[in-house]
């Protein structure tokens, strides 16, 4: 299993909230939840790793909410006038490189 330190959720200017939640079976747990997203006021929130576990076969869901009150079309990008979605975990132990894989 991997315990969770810490997590830092990163949108950009027209992100309104953020929230991921790790489910086990039929439990689900939250592990953030900004409520009222704030592009000036990203942090990183702590998480205790001795329950808060992410374990194989577990499911991580994040979950990012926009509010585009222009005409303007917003794309995924890095600009902050782009927008994207980032859920950063720190976490331990670090598995085995061959098992990472990254879901889109």
């Amino acid at each position: 299993p991997l315990h969770v330190l810490s997590t830092f959720p990163h949108m950009h200017q027209i992100g309104s909230s953020f929230r991921a939640e790790v489910t086990t079976g039929t439990t689900t747990r939250t592990l953030v939840d900004v409520a009222r997203w704030n592009f000036d006021d990203q942090k990183s929130y702590p998480a205790d790793p001795t329950t808060m576990l992410i374990k194989p076969g577990d499911n991580v869901r994040t979950r990012c909410t926009y509010d585009n009150d222009s005409n303007a079309t917003v794309r995924y990008g890095g600009a902050s006038e782009a927008e994207m979605c980032f859920n950063f975990v720190t976490a331990y132990p670090v598995p085995d490189r061959r098992l990472r894989t990254c879901v889109r």
